[in-house]
């Protein structure tokens, strides 16, 4: 399971070296939203890495490389070492990069300002280190999030395996269809057997469709039947996972998930509705304003 990768801490300095900076200061990375994104929209096609989606890009005029696109990830791009030695990227300093339970944060390379290509339009990100990538992923030269755009839109369609980057913004938040967040990852509202949940909406999360902590599983009616589903990798820990049977498919506002059980425990205090779950739907985030949407395709016959 690939979970939200967060960049918690600055280790070294411009150098690279700890003798650069022998006594560092520990502090979390918070970033604020984006500048509003302007000039022309991008569009590009998509491929799926074990249910991820996945995009073609050029690094510092190298490449092509295969970054799956994870909704779940903080900033531009996250180079497995091998892709970024190709892309001549160059280390500035180091990080600590964990999953959201803080545990474990694990040292990860900084890049520094790539110029990345995405279908002909070049954009200047933060680049680093992609933390340990599963098996699931191997095939990938890393990881690019929602911080690739900058401002803006950014639409995932699963159905049509198309992602678009464009200026805008979602409509006004209703709880129905389009949901407010806080923070730098978007998250939602989802409805289980008459409860509710906050949840990741984690495009990189290719381990299970839909994931809950172990506090909510326990009020499910299927909890006295739970089984085990194995152990679930994030870029810092190791989870042993449970699954239960839901009695009704999870709602987000008017949209039913195409979900049978929830699995558990999150490593985060929320939950978390991964790539699998999102098969066939349309997914938009606003950066700027903060806000999510998940989408059934339009009807045949019914204009997009």
């Amino acid at each position: 399971m690939k979970l939200a990768a967060c960049l918690i801490a600055l280790a070294l300095g411009p150098a690279g070296s700890a003798a650069a900076q022998p006594d560092p200061q520990m502090h979390v990375m918070r970033m604020p939203p984006p500048a509003p994104m302007t000039g022309p929209g991008v569009s590009a096609p998509l491929t799926f890495t074990a249910g991820m989606p996945t995009i073609e890009v050029m690094v510092n005029g190298k490449g092509p490389f295969r970054l799956g696109f994870d909704t779940g990830a903080m900033g531009g791009i996250h180079m497995a070492a091998a892709a970024a030695e190709r892309a001549g990227l160059s280390v500035v300093g180091e990080a600590l990069a964990t999953d959201p339970s803080g545990r474990n944060p694990q040292h990860i390379k900084l890049y520094g300002p790539a110029q990345v290509q995405v279908a002909g339009r070049r954009f200047t990100t933060m680049a680093n280190e992609a933390p340990v990538i599963g098996a699931k992923l191997a095939s990938l030269d890393g990881i690019a999030g929602l911080g690739l755009f900058g401002g803006g839109v950014v639409t995932i369609d699963y159905g049509k395996a198309r992602i678009t980057a464009a200026p805008g913004a979602l409509p006004e938040p209703d709880g129905r269809t389009v949901f407010a967040y806080q923070g730098p990852l978007p998250q939602l509202t989802v409805q289980v057997e008459g409860r509710s949940v906050e949840a990741h909406l984690d495009t990189g999360n290719v381990r299970a469709p839909f994931i809950v902590p172990e506090a909510f599983a326990e009020q499910l009616s299927g909890r006295a039947a739970a089984t085990e589903t194995g152990v679930a990798h994030t870029v810092s820990s190791a989870i042993p996972m449970f699954a239960v049977k839901l009695a009704s498919a999870p709602r987000i506002g008017d949209l039913a998930l195409a979900v049978t059980e929830a699995q558990y425990p999150s490593p985060a205090a929320i939950g978390n509705v991964g790539s699998l779950a999102l098969q066939g739907l349309i997914v938009r985030v606003d950066t700027v304003n903060r806000r999510v949407q998940v989408l059934a395709p339009p009807s045949p016959g019914r204009a997009s």
